[in-house]
C-alpha cells in the first residue's frame, strides 16, 4: 500500500511539474534526530503539503480544460449555425437562380421572336421599295411611250417640221452674218489670235519639257481668245435685223409646240396606258408606307424586348455570382466545422485526462492525510 502511495505521489509530482506546479514546500526545520516519530510526522506533513499542491494544480487544469471545452463547444455551435444559415441561403439562391434562368431564357425567346418579326418587316420594306421603284419606272415608261405616240400625230409632226424649217432659216441667216463679219479687220485679228493660241496649246501638249503651270496658262489664253471670237459673232447676229427676226419666229414656234406638249402632259394621268400604271404606283407606295410603319413598330418592340432580356440576364448573372460566393462560404464553414469538431474532441480528451489527474490527486491527498494521522498516532 505504501509503495502504491509513493508511486501515486511520484506521478503526481511529475504531472504537477508538467503543468507548472509550484515548487515543493521546503522542508521544515529538522526535528530532533533522536525522535524517529517526529521525523515520520515531518515527512508525512511534507507529503501532505505536496499532495495539496498537486491537487490545486489538478483542479486548475480541470477548470481551465473545462472552460476550453465550453469555448470549443460554443465555437462549434456558432459555426454550425452559420453553416445551417448558409445552407438555407444556398437552397434559396438555387431556387432563385433556376427562376431567373428560366426568365432569361423566356426573355431571350421573346426577343428572338420579335427579332424575326423585325427582320421580316425589314425584308417587306425592301421588297415594297423595289415594287414602288419598278412601278415608278413603269409610269415614266408609259408617259414616254404616250408622249412619243403623241409626237407622231399629224399635228405634232407638222409643228416639228415647221420648227426644223425655221431652224434651217436661222442657220442660213447666221452664215450670212458671219460671212459679212469675216471682212472686218478686228474680227480677223480675233480669229488669228485664237488660231495662234490653239497652235501654242497643241505644241505645248506635245512637248514634255513644258510644265503643267505653263500649259495651263496657254490653255486659258486659248479659251479667252475663243470666247472673244464667239462674243463678236453673237454681237454681230444680235445687230442684224433679219437674223433677229428669224430667231424670234423660231423661238415662238418652239414655244407654241412646247405649249401643246405641256397641255398633253397635263392629261397624261387619264391616258389609257398611264392611268393604270399610276394606280399601280399609288398602291405600291401605300404598301411601302405600311411596311415602313410596321418596321418602325417592330424595331421599337425589339428594343423593348432586348432591354427586358438584358435585365433578366443581368439578374441571372448576379444571382449566379451570389450563389457561387455562398457555396464558397459554405465550403469554408464546413471546413471550419470539421476543425471545430476535432477541437471539441481534443478538448474532451484533455478534460478526461484532467479529471483523471484530479481524481488521482485527490486519492494521493487522502493517502497523505492518512499517513499523517498514522504517524501522529504511532
Amino acid at each position: 500500500m505504501r509503495n502504491w502511495t509513493a508511486f501515486v505521489i511520484g506521478v503526481g509530482i511529475l504531472v504537477a511539474a508538467s503543468y507548472g506546479a509550484p515548487k515543493p514546500v521546503p522542508d521544515p526545520k529538522p526535528a530532533d534526530p533522536k525522535s524517529e516519530k517526529q521525523a515520520k510526522i515531518d515527512q508525512a506533513k511534507r507529503d501532505l503539503a505536496n499532495a495539496e499542491a498537486q491537487l490545486r494544480t489538478a483542479e486548475r487544469r480541470a477548470d481551465r480544460t473545462g472552460n476550453d471545452l465550453e469555448n470549443a463547444i460554443r465555437d462549434r455551435e456558432r459555426v454550425g449555425q452559420l453553416l445551417t444559415t448558409t445552407n438555407q441561403d444556398e437552397g434559396e439562391l438555387t431556387r432563385v437562380v433556376v427562376t431567373h434562368e428560366r426568365e432569361a431564357k423566356d426573355q431571350q425567346s421573346a426577343r428572338d421572336r420579335v427579332k424575326t418579326q423585325s427582320d421580316d418587316a425589314a425584308k417587306a420594306v425592301s421588297e415594297s421599295k423595289k415594287t414602288a421603284a419598278d412601278a415608278s419606272k413603269a409610269v415614266e415608261s408609259a408617259k414616254k411611250d404616250a408622249e412619243k405616240e403623241y409626237l407622231e400625230t399629224t399635228e405634232s409632226r407638222e409643228r416639228l417640221a415647221k420648227i426644223d424649217e425655221l431652224t434651217a432659216a436661222l442657220a442660213t441667216e447666221r452664215q450670212r452674218v458671219l460671212a459679212a463679219l469675216s471682212d472686218v479687220a478686228s474680227y480677223k485679228q480675233l480669229k488669228q489670235n485664237a488660231a495662234v493660241t490653239e497652235a501654242a496649246v497643241k505644241a505645248a501638249r506635245d512637248d514634255s519639257r513644258i510644265d503643267p503651270a505653263t500649259l495651263g496658262k496657254s490653255s486659258q489664253a486659248w479659251i479667252d481668245a475663243k470666247s472673244k471670237v464667239e462674243s463678236a459673232e453673237r454681237d454681230a447676229c444680235k445687230a442684224d435685223p433679219a437674223y433677229v427676226t428669224a430667231d424670234d419666229v423660231l423661238t415662238q414656234s418652239k414655244a407654241a409646240h412646247q405649249e401643246q406638249v405641256n397641255a398633253f402632259r397635263l392629261q397624261l394621268p387619264t391616258h389609257p396606258t398611264v392611268a393604270p400604271a399610276l394606280a399601280t404606283l399609288a398602291e405600291a407606295q401605300r404598301m411601302q408606307e405600311s411596311t415602313t410603319t410596321q418596321q418602325t413598330t417592330a424595331l421599337a418592340e425589339l428594343k423593348l424586348a432586348d432591354t427586358a432580356f438584358q435585365a433578366a440576364a443581368k439578374r441571372y448573372n448576379e444571382t449566379t455570382a451570389r450563389l457561387q460566393q455562398t457555396r464558397i462560404a459554405r465550403d469554408k464553414l464546413a471546413t471550419q466545422l470539421t476543425a471545430a469538431d476535432r477541437n471539441v474532441s481534443a478538448q474532451e480528451r484533455d478534460l478526461a485526462d484532467a479529471k483523471d489527474d484530479l481524481r488521482d490527486a485527490r486519492r494521493a491527498l487522502d493517502d497523505a492525510r492518512r499517513r499523517l494521522r498514522d504517524a501522529e498516532r504511532a
